[in-house]
């Protein structure tokens, strides 16, 4: 993708620049938002893939191996995983977002946007643009958007999937020490997700340092960008979980008055033999009742503190994290020492 993008757009400013005395390598390489996009955003969402792919499938064999499956829904399950690999790779998704990516950029060209000057080519035969300008405009934007708009179809899938296992009769157990009657697993699908989130913060964090380059930028310039970016990415990547919200909320109920209903009979069973009637003449030590009542009980601790919806912490931070670092990183780099002293002393004193 680099040698597509960015290496036939860096040979066409050397060579409009040598020939034609336009904008040459130095406002070039100055354009962070370009750099950071063509050699740091899309590769990472061609890497993503490998790294997204192996998880996700490894999350889709567990609702078998784990026994979530029922069995007279395993073959609708194996059917439902096969048209999914064939919609994820169907030549038609990748024809309308092709088309939507140049519609996107006639879009962009109508709206007349300000662009930078190696962009640019007036005198030319080629104008407005350079031949470096219509190669950035034709096939270096083009392709991040198709890149972008192809994870939006990876994930749309990817719910689509949930949705339709969310409504098969799942094995679950409330009691399941994850919290999420066996569900939790679900939750770490997030974090799979975490290039795409690093890319899209290489993105905004390219056009912030573009702009703080032309002038100061407030530290809340970059808190909003980051904040929304961070809220934008965790709501998106983690709203396939709650299509499991109605059958976990439904086991749970099941669950509490299940599980409730046996610890209390057997609670009561505990108290008639060791505290109202005639105590046994065994050591108390000797006798399994109470690590079997102990047991259980946690069990149903289990049940009553169960989520109906099986949300991951520690992958939506990694998550977030991903996505917030380039804009941390060019907001450390761009604002001024003072500022960040400033901004470090006030939240520790």
């Amino acid at each position: 993708m680099v040698a597509a993008g960015w290496l036939p757009l860096f040979g066409l400013v050397v060579a409009q620049s040598e020939l034609s005395g336009l904008p040459g390598l130095e406002p070039f390489f100055a354009d962070r938002a370009v750099q950071c996009r063509a050699l740091l955003a899309v590769p990472m969402l061609v890497l993503g893939r490998a790294i997204c792919y192996p998880q996700l499938s490894a999350m889709c064999a567990h609702f078998m191996d784990g026994g979530l499956i029922a069995p007279n829904d395993d073959r609708r399950f194996n059917a439902l995983l096969a048209s999914t690999r064939r919609l994820e790779a169907s030549p038609w998704a990748a024809a309308v977002a092709i088309a939507l990516a140049y519609s996107l950029v006639l879009l962009m060209v109508a709206a007349s946007p300000t662009v930078p000057a190696w962009h640019l080519d007036r005198a030319g035969w080629l104008a407005p643009y350079s031949p470096a300008g219509w190669w950035h405009l034709l096939v270096c934007v083009p392709l991040l958007v198709v890149l972008l708009l192809g994870w939006l179809w990876r994930l749309a899938l990817w719910a689509r999937l949930l949705w339709t296992v969310a409504k098969f009769d799942l094995e679950l157990v409330p009691s399941h020490p994850d919290r999420a009657a066996g569900l939790k697993f679900v939750g770490f699908a997030v974090r799979a997700f975490a290039p795409v989130g690093f890319a899209l913060g290489v993105v905004v964090a390219g056009a912030l340092a573009n702009e703080a380059g032309r002038q100061a930028l407030s530290l809340a310039t970059y808190r909003n960008a980051a904040g929304g970016l961070l809220l934008f990415v965790v709501l998106v990547c983690s709203a396939p979980l709650l299509v499991f919200v109605r059958p976990l909320a439904a086991h749970w109920q099941r669950g509490i008055h299940q599980y409730g209903c046996f610890a209390h009979s057997v609670g009561q069973g505990f108290e008639r033999k060791w505290l109202r009637g005639e105590k046994p003449d065994e050591p108390v030590l000797d006798i399994q009742d109470f690590s079997a009542l102990t047991d259980l009980y946690q069990c149903v601790a289990n049940v009553y503190a169960m989520r109906v919806v099986p949300v991951d912490i520690q992958s939506t931070l990694l998550l977030g994290a991903a996505a917030v670092l380039p804009i941390l990183v060019v907001a450390l780099t761009s604002l001024p020492a003072a500022v960040v002293r400033d901004f470090v002393a006030r939240m520790l004193f």
